[in-house]
């Protein structure tokens, strides 16, 4: 399975990108989703929309009038994003503020 990157931006089969959020456990089967935000204007919620996608799913092929293609791309990574140091994970973690 390929390695979805947590704060990358990848498009859409469709068109349009999404930024990957996080990677989280559904609570009861533990089945692992990927949680993105829409950075266009999708047309079941808008700019800034966040949805989950079993990650499966989100990283596998579709089929599009016989030609096999990505259904999210990577692109490139989020701007906007913040990389933590491990001290600050580990304060921040120490402080109740972050959970893996």
């Amino acid at each position: 399975m390929k390695t979805i990157i947590i704060n990358g931006i990848y498009s859409n089969y469709k068109g349009g990108n999404v930024a990957v959020i996080a990677i989280a456990k559904h609570a009861e089967t533990l089945e692992e989703l990927v949680i993105y935000e829409c950075l266009y204007d999708c047309k079941t919620g808008g700019i800034g929309s966040v949805f989950a996608r079993p990650l499966s799913m989100f990283a596998d092929n579709v089929n599009i009038l016989g030609i096999e293609t990505e259904r999210f791309k990577f692109v490139r990574m989020n701007e906007k994003a913040k990389i933590y140091t491990q001290e600050e994970y580990d304060n921040a973690w120490d402080a109740g503020g972050y959970r893996d």
